[in-house]
C-alpha cells in the first residue's frame, strides 16, 4: 500500500505579494545606489553574509558584490537553503 502526499499550491495572492516585495526590494537598492556608493570603503576584513530565513546565497549576491566593491571580503554561507536550524 502507497502513501501519497497532497500539497496544495499557495495562492495567486501570496505570489503576487512576493514578487512586489522583491521588486519594491530591488528598487530601493538602485534607488539609493548613488548614496551607498559614496560611504567609506572598508578595510578587506572578511564578512560572512547569512541569507534570511528560507532564503539562499542567491538571495545575498547582490549585498556580496556591494561589500565586495568596498572593499571587504564577503564570502557566502554555501550551506544550501537557511532553514533556520
Amino acid at each position: 500500500m502507497s502513501r501519497t502526499t497532497s500539497i496544495k499550491r499557495p495562492s495567486i495572492f501570496l505570489l503576487a505579494t512576493e514578487t512586489s516585495r522583491c521588486v519594491s526590494e530591488l528598487g530601493s537598492y538602485y534607488a539609493t545606489a548613488s548614496y551607498l556608493k559614496k560611504t567609506k570603503n572598508g578595510d578587506g576584513h572578511p564578512v560572512l553574509v547569512i541569507p534570511g530565513f528560507m532564503a539562499s546565497d542567491f538571495s545575498t549576491t547582490i549585498l556580496r558584490n556591494f561589500l565586495k566593491e568596498k572593499g571587504y571580503t564577503p564570502y557566502a554561507w554555501e550551506l544550501g537553503r537557511n532553514l533556520g536550524y
